[in-house]
């Protein structure tokens, strides 16, 4: 993909599969395919999709965990010209048939745990296909096996044609306000997002043909599916692809496979930091480790540097940016001390500059250090929301992606997340951000997790509560934790309340969901 942009995603695993026919392209478990080997099942699929009488523009909804047939249906859709509509797997019977009558969609893909509640949503009336069936278990006969459908199938198809503009994924935002709104991302969005790391030259050996990456990320997921599966295969990478995060699990396939990259979340970094045991765990491979979702606190990034030897690149993206937008310029000598806490800079490619800038309630652009929304503009940003023409001219307003959350700029261009403009605290006039006085509770050593909200209050209108998680065997009180606060802040910043909790409600990600702590 050096120096071009294909004009469908699945080109790349044409290109690859000639490229690097014989080498491994995906390993999962004990099962492992090499780039000819997928790109011909990933041709089957397509195949068969198409018997199935899927079409350009049509919707398929994928309900799956990290597996081979989700990589090989999310490709095979792409080829066709169909769009593939990633449902979260942790989506309660009344979220998935809100994004089945919204999306309209033409085929379902899932498994054996979700096949009965799709068909009885559908009726019937859209085709379901399992990857697996439970031995002796009762199934529709309309029920389609996928490995059936495709074991015939001729494994050469060439790529649909398609243009900047046509669609490739919906993804479904968290729905953090309202409803779940549909990103339509296209090829070049998404291929567009990719070139960030795969056609810049400043990458050097970090994301090439012989990098390993580990994704425990989830796939349906904008940030795993861009970063974890399409970039390394667009490079002729590597994947060696987990289920679901586990921290043993993660040390025994770094030290088995040699695994180079590691994409991850701020949780993710903390259970791998408090369970190394440099006794038992070799991680001399680590070259590149990401961290995005969510702020990564500088105890978890400290202690990382400390005992992986290797910095965190923190970065920033969400899924209407095709994942990635702002990161921190790789390589040991563009590493700037001084910008720890920074999200980074906009990322470009050999040929391109993202642009992104900070402006004030009329859009109007702030000074350096003056807080305002946190706004975007390029090639990766999305179509819009799928239809939802009135929610599409608020979010890209003046060509602009309004991301809803507040930061600032430094002198040198590097921007710092202060906070989700909706979550900012009001304290008696003062503006209070949650991610501050979180940053401080992470620096007490008996705290895992820690999420700040507003609580309301007769006299001042909000004042400041945090909800907490200890970390294991370790004790503490409400009393003791406000003290150690209010030696750090200032009065009004300092929660009025601090809650103890067992266990956080997070994302599959593991990304603290804010709304629910409330």
């Amino acid at each position: 993909m050096q120096g071009r942009l294909a004009q469908n995603l699945a080109q790349i695993l044409d290109d690859n599969a000639a490229a690097f026919p014989g080498k491994t392209c995906l390993i999962y478990e004990d099962i492992r395919f090499t780039y000819q080997e997928l790109n011909k099942l990933v041709n089957k699929a397509g195949n068969a999709f198409l018997d199935l009488g899927i079409k350009k523009g049509d919707r398929v909804i994928i309900s799956l965990l990290n597996n081979p047939e989700f990589v090989i249906s999310l490709f095979a859709l792409a080829k066709t010209g169909a769009i593939m509509v990633p449902v979260n797997y942790q989506l309660t019977a009344a979220e998935e048939d809100y994004i089945l009558k919204d999306s309209q969609p033409s085929l379902i893909i899932t498994d054996a745990v979700k096949l009965s509640r799709f068909h009885e949503m559908t009726a019937g009336a859209i085709p379901v296909l399992t990857i697996n069936r439970h031995a002796g278990e009762e199934v529709p006969s309309e029920i389609l096996d996928f490995w059936d459908q495709i074991s015939a199938q001729s494994d050469s198809l060439s790529p649909c044609p398609c243009g900047p503009d046509d669609v490739v994924h919906i993804l479904y935002t968290s729905g953090t306000t309202g409803k779940p709104k549909g990103a339509m991302l296209t090829h070049h969005s998404v291929l567009f997002c990719s070139s960030f790391y795969t056609d810049n030259d400043e990458m050097g050996t970090l994301f090439s043909s012989d990098s390993k990456f580990l994704v425990t990320l989830p796939i349906y997921h904008c940030y795993g599916q861009n970063f974890g599966l399409i970039t390394p295969l667009a490079v002729g990478a590597t994947v060696i692809l987990m289920d679901k995060f586990n921290t043993e699990k993660v040390f025994e396939a770094i030290a088995e496979h040699g695994v180079t990259n590691f994409p991850g979340v701020p949780t993710m970094y903390a259970y791998l930091v408090n369970g190394f045991d440099p006794e038992r765990h070799s991680v001399k491979s680590l070259k590149f480790c990401k961290s995005a979702g969510a702020s990564l606190s500088l105890e978890i990034r400290t202690a990382f540097r400390e005992k992986f030897g290797i910095e965190i690149s923190e970065g920033f993206g969400m899924t209407e940016a095709s994942a990635q937008a702002i990161a921190h310029p790789v390589g040991a000598d563009k590493q700037r001390g001084d910008k720890i806490g920074s999200i980074g800079i906009p990322l470009r490619n050999n040929r391109q500059q993202t642009e992104a800038k900070i402006v004030d309630e009329d859009d109007r652009e702030l000074g350096p250090n003056e807080v305002g929304e946190l706004i975007i503009k390029g090639d990766h940003v999305m179509k819009g929301y799928w239809k939802q023409p009135e929610e599409t001219a608020k979010t890209l307003r003046g060509g602009w992606l309004h991301t809803g959350d507040l930061a600032r700029k430094d002198e040198d261009g590097f921007i710092y997340i202060v906070d989700r403009k909706k979550d900012m605290i009001i304290v008696g006039g003062e503006n209070v951000y949650p991610r501050e006085i979180e940053e401080v509770l992470y620096q007490n050593d008996k705290v895992l997790d820690a999420a700040v909200i507003g609580m309301k209050d007769a006299i001042k209108g909000e004042v400041v509560k945090a909800v907490v998680v200890l970390k294991e065997g370790m004790q503490g009180t409400e009393n003791e934790l406000i003290d150690f606060c209010a030696a750090r802040l200032a009065k009004f910043k300092v929660p009025r309340a601090i809650e103890i909790r067992e266990e956080m409600p997070k994302s599959s990600t593991g990304k603290i969901l804010r709304r629910l702590v409330r």
